[in-house]
């Protein structure tokens, strides 16, 4: 070999790699016509095509439809404002005049006399009789809302018929406030607990007070008994919470035998010591009222709902009113507890 081929360069031969690279791609769909083909012959030739058709099929999901998504309403609308009257229940409503801010209840107040005539033909006993004249002032009560016409077009369900809902709801209680707080206020004749409002547990101190408070309402009414109990939520769980030595409950809900009463928590209205309880969440924390509700009288006149269209505004405005009044005819015939 000569000088010269020994310089000459050889070309080296390019690589081929043993193992090429293969990007993965996504199948191409069939057509029509090799798919119903393939599903004639059926056997392994379909399965692959239904592999392949699985494999190249494009993706939709939700955040692809958002314009054909619907939202529906699943209706009606929750509402856990409760609107119930305790109080006004209990004592019960009487129809309010439609004349005049202010009206009379009459209410006897001095009674005629009566005696053992002392020998034949001596003069009986004299006596009197005074009727006085009770003004009652009526209340008025309401609220009021005003509405889009959009707003009453639009909603489903419809907005006035939730709206009219709530405000009965809300009047009822707004009345019962009223009557609570005016039967507290009206109870002037008090009777110690004979322990501060956190001893309440003691079955011993109840059944001095229940009966120091009957023997009151019988002497200052002139002769009338209790029928009620009126009592604040937490007075309410204390006497649900009264047991005796052995932990059994005093007002037991099922199958009461020998007791004193029956009251539940599931119940707003129980029985304790013979009277109807009445528990409202409208009375202040630590009342409690034994009583006659025939000595506390209410008058009410309901007008409902009223509206009235805003045209310059396309809205209507929508209100809620009635009128209301309470009366403390005899005090005589509630005690109210007080607390050390």
């Amino acid at each position: 070999m000569t000088d010269a081929e020994k310089a000459e360069p050889v070309e080296a031969e390019a690589t081929i790699p043993t193992n090429p690279i293969i990007y993965a791609q996504k199948p191409e769909l069939p057509s029509a016509v090799d798919y119903i083909a393939a599903m004639i012959k059926g056997g392994p030739d379909f399965e692959q095509m239904r592999k392949t058709v699985r494999a190249a099929a494009p993706e939709v999901g939700t955040a692809d439809t958002p314009g054909i998504l619907p939202t529906p309403i699943v209706g009606p609308a929750y509402n856990n404002y409760v609107g119930v009257r305790p109080v006004i229940d209990a004592v019960g409503v009487r129809a309010m005049p439609g004349g005049g801010k202010v009206f009379i209840r009459p209410k006897v107040v001095t009674h005629t006399s009566m005696a053992a005539q002392a020998a034949e033909f001596d003069t009986l006993q004299s006596g009197t009789f005074v009727v006085d004249d009770i003004q009652i002032t009526k209340g008025t009560y309401g609220g009021y809302v005003q509405i889009s016409e959009q707003d009453l077009d639009w909603t489903d369900p419809a907005v006035l018929t939730l709206i009219l809902d709530d405000m009965a709801r809300v009047y009822a209680t707004t009345t019962e406030n009223v009557a609570a707080d005016n039967l507290v206020s009206g109870s002037s004749n008090t009777l110690g607990f004979g322990a501060a409002a956190t001893d309440l547990d003691d079955p011993a101190k109840w059944a001095a007070w229940i009966g120091g408070a009957a023997e009151d309402v019988l002497t200052n009414s002139d002769g009338n008994l209790p029928t009620h109990l009126f009592v604040s939520p937490n007075i309410w769980g204390y006497l649900l919470g009264l047991a005796d030595t052995t932990g059994r409950s005093l007002f037991p809900s099922v199958g009461p035998m020998n007791a004193n009463g029956s009251l539940g928590a599931g119940q707003v209205n129980g029985n304790a010591y013979g009277l109807q309880v009445v528990v409202s969440r409208w009375f202040a924390s630590n009342t409690l009222i034994m009583g006659d509700p025939s000595g506390y009288e209410i008058f009410e006149q309901q007008k409902g709902a009223i509206t009235v269209d805003n045209p310059t505004e396309l809205s209507r405005t929508l209100a809620w009113r009635g009128y209301f009044a309470t009366s403390m005819m005899d005090a005589g015939k509630f005690v109210k507890a007080t607390f050390t």
